[in-house]
């Protein structure tokens, strides 16, 4: 009774919310099956999103970015590369931005496996470009959002496909775990670790 009247649950989303737990609930340790996409076998995977019906996914094992395709259980394509995060454009889902721990930035077409639109080693125009932990596409992928394992946050200016603009930094004094942008993309929210754990909000200039 004190599940179905959870007052954090909207009433017309409360049959749906049942579904869910009912679902994960089942999903004992025993029971849960680790290799659940039939032939990817890998043990370590830094970040994962979709693109278009395939998944993109950062493998930590062996220092790949691979798209695979979840139906015929392969690999369509990989990239090199000791990548933390990717992410598909929101208005695009054939073109996906990636950061890496060594501070390669690339915004590329997932349906080629040659050169990006950007491909850029960022640590080159400064030693603090280094360590990406986590991007995020601003809904309108006018910029993209970086943070570092030093807790610093970059904005990139994607718009011109032949210049790639460094934009508003931000330097946290707590940790930053995880960045999003708002749906309306007029802030970038920080997922900031410490206790007690904060969410931060920064503005987005226009």
């Amino acid at each position: 009774i004190a599940h179905v009247l959870d007052p954090l649950v909207d009433p017309q989303y409360r049959q749906l919310d049942q579904g869910y737990s009912k679902t994960f609930a089942s999903t004992h340790p025993d029971t849960v099956q680790n290799d659940f996409v039939r032939g990817y076998k890998r043990s370590s995977v830094d970040a994962l999103d979709w693109a278009d019906d395939k998944l993109l996914l950062a493998d930590a094992q062996d220092n790949t970015l691979r798209l695979f395709d979840i139906v015929k259980g392969e690999k369509d394509r990989s990239w090199t590369g000791d990548w933390m995060a990717v992410q598909t454009d929101p208005n695009n889902p054939h073109i996906a931005a990636a950061a890496s721990w060594s501070g390669r930035f690339r915004v590329f077409d997932i349906r080629a496996s040659s050169a990006g639109i950007f491909d850029l080693d960022m640590k080159k125009q400064s030693p603090a470009f280094k360590e990406f932990l986590s991007l995020s596409w601003q809904p309108s992928s006018q910029r993209i959002a970086l943070s570092t394992r030093s807790d610093q946050v970059y904005m990139l200016d994607v718009r011109d496909p032949q210049h790639l603009k460094l934009g508003a930094q931000h330097v946290s004094h707590a940790e930053v775990n995880q960045v999003a942008f708002a749906p309306d993309g007029e802030s970038l929210w920080l997922a900031m670790g410490g206790w007690p754990a904060k969410l931060n909000v920064l503005p987005i200039p226009s």
